[in-house]
């Protein structure tokens, strides 16, 4: 089977099932640029992008090409686990110079999700663009600690384990 149809069926996979997809696919040395290629098909967009995060977390870095893929695929993502994974992608290598202005609107979109998990990822994501670009860190500061009083409970336990961390 190809990746990509793994990536169509992805929500009838078993978590056993999708770390035996990563295993079989992840060696191949254009893992990560197909699956940067998949995430503008909404069919194959939460697959791909949590196979993304997993390699990422795995230790797996992405190339300058690969991460300007990345960040332009993200205005395509609709549904809210594919916005979700890739908003866990920024801690782990997903923001540079040169793409930070699609970063910000990514993240400025999702400050406004239904979904809670999504809002909690988009503050993290703004401190993450923060952190590395420090024009960001006095308006991050204040968008963190609005979210702080405003937001709901899951969304503020994030919002404070970001704030402790702070930016030094």
């Amino acid at each position: 089977m190809k990746l990509k149809d793994f990536l169509a069926n992805w929500r009838s996979l078993t978590a056993k099932e999708m770390a035996a997809v990563y295993d079989e696919f992840s060696v191949n040395p254009r893992f990560v640029a197909s699956l940067t290629g998949c995430m503008t098909s909404n069919e194959l967009q939460v697959g791909a992008t949590w196979l993304l995060k997993h390699a990422l977390e795995s230790g797996c870095s992405m190339t300058p090409a690969q991460r300007r893929n990345f960040t332009l695929s993200l205005k395509a993502l609709e549904d809210w686990e594919a916005r979700l994974h890739a908003l866990q992608c920024f801690p782990l290598d997903a923001i540079d110079w040169k793409q930070r202005r699609a970063v910000e609107a990514f993240v400025r979109n999702n400050l406004k999700d239904s979904a809670k998990f999504v809002r909690a990822w988009a503050y993290n994501g703004f401190y993450e663009l923060a952190l590395r670009f420090p024009e960001y860190r006095e308006e991050a500061l204040l968008v963190l600690e609005e979210g702080a009083r405003e937001e709901a409970a899951s969304v503020r336990a994030r919002i404070r384990n970001v704030l402790k961390k702070g930016f030094d």
